[in-house]
């Protein structure tokens, strides 16, 4: 997951906020209480709210855990008011989030649906727990198993695992610590692996958690795993309990052995998949964990044969750091940052040629969704798990050409139909493509290697005015007119909620200054015109006329337009959402409400 910056970067902050709790326990001090406060509120901004989520329901249990071990109640209180002042303070990320949630297509996008086998960890998918490329590895190309690999894997390597279900004997004892752990990774895998109860979220349509997949989950599995380890190898050094981990370590050098075995003589339980020879694949894969376990075994009958303890330690690291790093680096592989965002002919065409203007790729090897925005070039395509539902609809019908429902991208949304009305309503000037491009409207100005670059000769402007827009009944009947190659964008435009009668005027829009965020333009006209602006429609933009905002108006489905009255005018747009100030304002009062509770937590402590 170190790939997906957000992931780490969120879930980094829960053995700080696990500490803070216990802290907070044992004694109050207002430096805990601080430290609390910021790593809660670190989780939310660092940007991944399913990792988030699943890192409060954890810290949740603890803190339950801890009242019921210590009848304590005023500690609890503390960490409860820590957290809430620590969602106050990132109230500037979760009021924006929550208004884009009901707009988002996540709904559509990704759920679950009875029968689909990738939403909950497959049962058999354990087995990665001691063998994390059983089932392949898709960073060699031979992966065989369910996708997807990143979803389903729990490994913490061979050793941790062990000493971890060597820890075991202290939840026998009733250690606190233990029996906590234990709980959160049980819990962990039933909310995890298919069942009833884990269905239930799902068949119930629970907002956000429906839109969750469960498998991630398993995070809490890989760190409840890691801290058992802790505790077993803490137990393992004491020379009474050595044995034990000798029989379990046999344990799984059996199980390991047995799989091996079954990849040479029961290869009809390894289906061949995309050419694939997964029976082979897997007894390949199975080599290295059994030779990491019979390393595991030298070292119990070392601990057993009385060798010094620091040797111990550092052999049980050394294999730990041999076995991780192999799993990590396999999947996981560092790259020359010039292989990535590689400077070319085309990239620097592009980045210099004035904006605003989009570019649509024929090809994701071309330049994959998002990779355009490193060089600070706009495009219609994007990775986004939380895009737009209106954008879904629209590329389904531009890519279709028919009004269905929003298709799913799978986050990843890559229109390709350059010949189409909407492509050049889209401000889409530049076709990047491997292929020849014979249509009329489309010039080859460049061409490096495979790629070629076309220029649309047909391209609308960001901003442009039309003579009338068309009123219809619904959505769909928008739609149904930009798809019509009868209606003409360049002066026309349609929408459900207002209209304007077809005039004709003389017109000039002058860009002054053009940002992400902002559109400053100088607009001459002979009459009252309709502005279209190709930007989406969305909560949080205003529209200035010589300084006085002026409403904003959808059109063309998801532009917004703006009625300009005759004259020479000065339009401003600016993305402004009050959800946004609104959580920041919350957020300064609750910075002053932390630093005042932690001064009369400190005035307490000293006086």
């Amino acid at each position: 997951w170190q790939t997906w910056g957000t992931v780490v970067a969120t879930a980094m902050w829960f053995p700080l906020i696990l500490l803070s709790i216990r802290k907070l326990f044992e004694k109050i001090n207002p430096t805990w209480f601080l430290i609390l406060v910021f790593a809660a509120s670190q989780t939310i901004l660092s940007g991944h709210v399913q990792t988030a989520i699943y890192i409060f329901f954890a810290s949740f249990l603890y803190l339950l855990f801890r009242v019921l071990k210590t009848k304590s109640y005023k500690p609890s209180a503390l960490v409860l008011g820590s957290i809430f002042l620590a969602i106050l303070i990132s109230a500037p990320q979760i009021l924006p989030a929550l208004e884009f949630s009901p707009l988002s297509a996540r709904g559509i996008d990704q759920g679950y649906s009875p029968g689909r086998t990738d939403w909950f960890l497959p049962p058999q998918n354990l087995i990665q727990l001691v063998v994390p490329d059983f089932f392949g590895n898709p960073a060699t190309y031979n992966y065989w198993g369910i996708w997807n690999y990143a979803e389903f894997v729990s490994f913490a390597g061979i050793i941790p695992l062990s000493l971890a279900l060597l820890s075991l004997i202290d939840f026998v004892r009733k250690r606190n610590e233990t029996i906590f752990f234990v709980l959160l990774a049980t819990v962990t895998l039933l909310f995890a692996l298919p069942n009833p109860i884990s269905k239930l979220p799902y068949v119930l349509n629970i907002p956000i958690i429906a839109s969750m997949q469960p498998s991630r989950i398993i995070l809490l599995l890989v760190f409840a795993t890691v801290t058992l380890s802790a505790f077993g190898f803490e137990i393992f050094l004491q020379k009474i309990y050595s044995k034990k981990l000798l029989w379990l370590s046999l344990l799984i050098l059996a199980v390991l052995s047995i799989l091996l075995i079954s990849t040479r003589i029961q290869k009809d339980l390894y289906p061949a998949k995309d050419m694939i020879d997964a029976s082979y694949v897997a007894f390949r894969n199975l080599l290295f964990p059994i030779i990491i376990t019979s390393f595991l075994l030298v070292i119990v009958f070392l601990k057993i044969l009385s060798v010094s303890k620091p040797f111990i330690v550092i052999a049980v690291f050394a294999f730990t750091f041999v076995d991780l790093f192999r799993f990590y680096h396999k999947f996981t592989p560092f790259s020359k940052l010039s292989w990535i965002y590689p400077a070319t002919s085309i990239t620097r065409y592009l980045a210099e040629q004035e904006k605003p203007f989009r570019v649509l790729s024929q090809d994701r090897r071309i330049m994959h969704p998002n990779i355009s925005s490193v060089y600070g070039i706009e495009s219609a395509d994007g990775y986004d798990p939380l895009f737009l539902k209106d954008y879904a609809s629209l590329v389904t019908s531009w890519q279709t050409g028919k009004i269905i429902s929003p298709g799913s991208f799978n986050r990843i949304v890559t229109p390709q139909k350059y010949d189409s009305p909407i492509t050049n309503l889209l401000n889409v000037k530049y076709i990047l493509t491997f292929d020849e491009l014979s249509q009329p409207g489309f010039k080859k100005i460049l061409e490096e290697g495979e790629t070629k670059v076309y220029q649309n000769e047909n391209v609308l402007p960001r901003a442009f005015f039309v003579n009338e827009v068309i009123k219809v009944a619904n959505r769909d009947q928008e739609l149904e007119r930009l798809l019509d190659k009868n209606f003409n964008l360049k002066t026309q435009a349609v929408a459900s909620s207002f209209e304007f009668a077809s005039q004709s005027f003389s017109a000039q829009i002058i860009l002054e200054k053009y940002t992400d965020q902002s559109l400053e333009m100088t607009t001459i006209s002979d009459n009252d015109a309709p502005l279209i602006l190709s930007n989406v429609f969305y909560p949080g933009w205003k529209a200035f006329i010589d300084g006085q905002e002026t409403e904003i108006k959808r059109a063309n489905f998801i532009l917004q337009a703006l009625i300009v009255p005759q004259g020479k005018h000065a339009v401003e747009f600016k993305f402004k959402p009050k959800s946004f100030y609104n959580g920041l304002y919350l957020s300064m009062i609750a910075v002053v409400l932390t630093a005042v509770s932690a001064f009369f937590l400190w005035n307490k402590k000293y006086h």
